[in-house]
């Protein structure tokens, strides 16, 4: 199961956070490593949840249209 490692950076609904989720690949001419990051939105069913805070997101089902990752554990 794909899993990713990512800080919080909205707590948008009850049950919805934000994460952002920091990933590097080199350039295919160039061969520079180069770093982005992806926003992914992530079912919540943790209480407490602010932002800041390191988690752990899996795939899982979709739970709405763009919302495909569910929060498993606070790092």
């Amino acid at each position: 199961m794909q899993s990713f490692i990512g800080t919080i950076v909205s707590v948008a609904t009850k049950n919805t956070v934000k994460v952002e989720v920091p990933y590097s690949f080199r350039h295919p001419k160039y061969l520079k490593v180069l770093k982005r990051t992806t926003n992914l939105l992530a079912h919540n069913e943790i209480e407490g949840l602010k932002i800041g805070q390191k988690v752990r997101i899996i795939k899982s089902r979709p739970y709405s249209k763009n919302k495909h990752f569910k929060v498993t554990e606070i790092i």
